[in-house]
């Protein structure tokens, strides 16, 4: 099983990675799993207080006399909001541009094929809110830039611009140690 989860989700929440771990598979009712990763990690000795822990900020209910009783840890609603996904695609539709005038004056519309761009973005993204972040990210950015260079007539449609991982290519900008782009330098003055 691989999870992935951003620090800042961690630091939101304020948990251990251990911790959130321990949640999220009583949450996916992943208890063989759990157990596991507990003797493996030498951690059954802590639950006890890790339980404490997440109980104390109201993610999960378990009995104190009893932490290895996994049946009857209850995840508690308060968890399930705090990292609800709500619909990340619908996100993603919002933000991304409706219609372009390409260069021969029609008009094309970019948000095609909504249920096999959503099927896309879902596995691209694994419903994993740091993921789909960044690639708002970059795709603001991307807008942001063709609109300066007047260039936004040649934004692919979703499911192209999905599946080429065209975010990606403005990743390293944002990356940036200057966080800013130059754009007063000319082209072949200087060297990465």
């Amino acid at each position: 099983m691989l999870l992935e989860v951003s620090i800042e989700t961690l630091k939101k929440l304020k948990v251990t990675a251990h911790q959130f771990l321990i949640v999220k598979l009583v949450h996916d009712q992943k208890i063989d799993e759990l157990i596991s990763y507990l003797n493996v990690t030498e951690s059954m000795d802590s639950l006890g207080k890790d339980l404490s822990i997440l109980s104390s900020r109201g993610f999960l209910n378990y009995n104190a006399t009893y932490p290895e009783d996994f049946q009857h840890i209850k995840v508690s609603p308060l968890y399930s909001k705090a990292i609800a996904q709500g619909n990340l695609f619908e996100e993603l539709l919002n933000t991304f541009p409706r219609k372009v005038f390409r260069p021969n004056g029609t008009v094309d519309y970019l948000r095609t094929d909504r249920d096999r761009s959503e099927k896309l973005y879902r596995l691209i993204t694994g419903n994993n809110r740091s993921k789909h972040d960044h690639i708002l990210e970059c795709l603001r950015l991307e807008i942001s830039l063709r609109q300066k260079e007047g260039s936004l007539y040649y934004m692919k449609r979703m499911p192209s611009w999905l599946a080429s991982r065209e975010w990606e290519s403005y990743a390293d900008r944002i990356v940036d140690s200057t966080g800013v782009l130059n754009e007063d330098k000319k082209y072949g003055t200087d060297v990465e």
